[in-house]
């Protein structure tokens, strides 16, 4: 379980220490950043458009071999 309250949580069942701090800046965006042996990894911005159809989903900071990382991912609503 975790709370959008910003404060690190222990992801179970990795390797190596992880841990996720979850907020929600407001009723369209979550933002949680990953990190692993307390330094930061990445940070992920998940976006919901104003009519709710799309979702964007915006990720950065580097991956378990130190290569940039540089993600954005749009889904559409299915109906």
């Amino acid at each position: 379980m975790f709370l959008f309250d910003g404060k690190d949580y222990e992801v179970l069942g990795t390797a190596v220490k992880t841990t996720r701090a979850y907020s929600r800046p407001d009723e369209r965006h979550l933002e949680w950043t990953a990190r692993e042996d307390g330094k930061t990894t990445t940070k992920t911005i998940s976006e919901l458009s104003a009519d709710g159809n799309s979702r964007t989903v915006t990720t950065t900071g580097h991956d378990a071999q130190g290569r940039t990382v540089n993600n954005v991912q749009v889904y559409d609503r299915v109906r």
